[in-house]
């Protein structure tokens, strides 16, 4: 029998050929399209962690509900970043580690065969980590979303007006001596906070370990860290950003609470104090009905 001839497929020259070439390495090269690990790595992501946030706002109220001061939120929220951080530590790497192992012969292709070579074609299959992070950012800046409608009431506050229940509390501080009251923390200090808030959410997938570092770990490189998501960026910056804005809608609400104590001025700064003191030291000693009248005067306003 003959050799058979070898299979040959003839081509007219079209004008987009070099483009599809071009695609079909994109597609093979950059994206990983149907590989075999980055399928598995997203199926175990998605069996396990698809549902998952950094700050679960839920979970914020389970011991305590909102409205919450600003140093309960802090420690409830520092309190599930390090347990979410525990969890992609100490199982999300492990598990994407066994699966790297077993499945070794389909990413070997994208590591350089020499010491200096580029790691970026493999620490692209760890993206789902941003995923996380932008979910979680997202997920946090919603609640403070619901109150873009802010709180400024005018002068006299009508009941029923504001219906949602509150996410934070803050206390308001007399100076004994002076009508001087303040926030505690202050406005402009809960403005810094909130933005530390998202930079704590965000700086869980900073340095975390790469994987190659949990494979091999007598293995030292530069930059032993999965690619991470950073608070600067832009797309970050814009939700922080619009964040505080909604923020600062709801500044006027506690100001105007404040016109409230007015009444009370005579209270805060010792005038009521004093005016007792000299009704108390009159000789001869005053009659209940003046003290009834003093009384009655100051519940008044008047005196």
């Amino acid at each position: 029998m003959p050799a058979l001839w070898p299979a040959l497929v003839v081509r007219a020259p079209v004008p987009w050929h070099a483009a599809a070439v071009r695609a079909s390495h994109a597609l093979s090269h950059r994206h990983c399209h149907a590989n075999p690990v980055l399928l598995q790595l997203r199926r175990l992501w998605h069996d396990r962690y698809e549902n998952m946030y950094i700050c679960d706002m839920r979970k914020m109220q389970e011991d305590l509900p909102f409205p919450q001061y600003p140093s309960e939120f802090t420690e409830r929220l520092q309190k599930l970043c390090a347990a979410t951080k525990a969890e992609l530590l100490d199982n999300w790497l492990i598990d994407v580690a066994d699966t790297m192992v077993k499945m070794r012969k389909y990413w070997s292709i994208y590591v350089g065969k020499q010491k200096n070579a580029s790691t970026f074609e493999v620490e692209k299959f760890f993206r789902q980590v941003r995923d996380l992070v932008e979910r979680s950012v997202n997920h946090f800046a919603e609640y403070f979303a619901n109150y873009w409608e802010g709180n400024d009431y005018g002068e006299e506050y009508q009941d029923y007006t504001f219906i949602k229940t509150p996410l934070l509390r803050i206390k308001v501080v007399g100076h004994p001596g002076t009508t001087n009251l303040t926030f505690e923390p202050s406005l402009e200090q809960m403005s810094v906070l909130i933005v530390k808030w998202f930079y704590t959410i965000i700086n869980v997938n900073i340095q975390l370990p790469s994987v190659d570092s949990i494979m091999y770990p007598g293995v030292v490189r530069p930059k032993p860290y999965l690619l991470a998501v950073y608070p600067d960026e832009q797309y970050m910056m814009d939700i922080i950003n619009k964040t505080v804005k909604h923020f600062n809608v709801n500044r006027p609400g506690p100001l105007n609470f404040l016109k409230r104590y007015q009444e009370y001025y005579h209270i805060l700064d010792g005038t009521a104090h004093q005016e007792l003191l000299q009704f108390f030291a009159q000789e001869p000693p005053p009659y209940l009905k003046a003290r009834c009248f003093l009384i009655f005067a100051v519940d008044m306003g008047k005196y």
